[in-house]
């Protein structure tokens, strides 16, 4: 927030575990009188330190820099690539004005459905891999991880904007790790990872002032044990992301503990 010159931010949608969030927080803070410039690049394209986009690069100091007319600061200032159409859009703020927050539920039958559907949990074992198990031991009784799915969409649908999820759940541990994958699955059942978000269990406490309706903030200045097997709410942070899912695709919510 007290930044004040010219402002490039920027990022490629699959670096979920260490950049992808950073442009996103900058341009929250950043003032409305300072310049600033956003790029969302397709998976794999945007390489340190900027090669791949060195020519944008060049432009944007020849132009603060050295006075030069490029043009760097035509059009709107966040460029965006929507992953599934495969193309370029652009945007004055975000997350984008026209965003719709859709309710999706985990339901107990698996579906990742808008109607909340019949009471019912469901459960998955976490066996980190310390505890060496033997390799002829017997299978756990549980799955490692769990998942919820929708229906084929019947037409093109989009997620372009930050997700979250508010997940009801209980652990046999004093603490345990959240994690958390979207992804678009295919007609074939081939699955796309497109974001994920995570949280540590001890960690869950909110922060009010900062967190907003789409994102919630932790402060993680103390760790609040869990009690054994009793249900505890969690807000979850989903990173951005931008994809176009064609008919007859699916999403995806994947829980694990690692």
């Amino acid at each position: 927030s007290e930044i004040r010159i010219p402002v490039y931010l920027g990022a490629d949608w699959d670096n979920v575990s260490v950049h992808l969030q950073t442009p996103f927080l900058a341009l929250e803070r950043l003032s409305a009188d300072v310049p600033h410039r956003v790029t969302m690049a397709p998976r794999g394209a945007l390489q340190w330190p900027w090669e791949s986009l060195h020519i944008e690069a060049l432009s944007w100091f020849d132009h603060w820099l050295k006075g030069r007319d490029t043009g760097i600061m035509e059009g709107k200032p966040i460029r965006y690539y929507v992953e599934g159409v495969e193309e370029w859009r652009e945007a004055d703020t975000w997350p984008l004005p026209e965003t719709r927050y859709d309710p999706f539920h985990l339901c107990a039958d698996g579906r990742l459905a808008a109607e909340e559907g019949a009471a019912g949990d469901r459960s998955y074992l976490y066996l980190p891999k310390s505890l060496n198990r033997p390799r002829n031991a017997n299978p756990p009784p549980l799955p490692p991880r769990l998942s919820w799915t929708t229906e084929p969409f019947t037409e093109p649908a989009e997620i372009v904007g930050p997700p979250r999820l508010r997940l009801c759940a209980s652990s046999s541990a004093v603490d345990t790790d959240w994690i958390v994958k979207l992804q678009d699955v295919a007609p074939d059942g081939t699955a796309r990872n497109l974001t994920q978000g995570w949280l540590r269990a001890s960690h869950r406490a909110l922060d009010p002032a900062r967190s907003t309706p789409y994102r919630p903030e932790h402060p993680h200045d103390r760790a609040e044990a869990l009690t054994p097997n009793e249900i505890t709410w969690f807000e979850i942070a989903i990173l951005p992301t931008a994809h176009h899912f064609r008919a007859g695709h699916r999403l995806r919510l994947a829980l694990a503990s690692a």
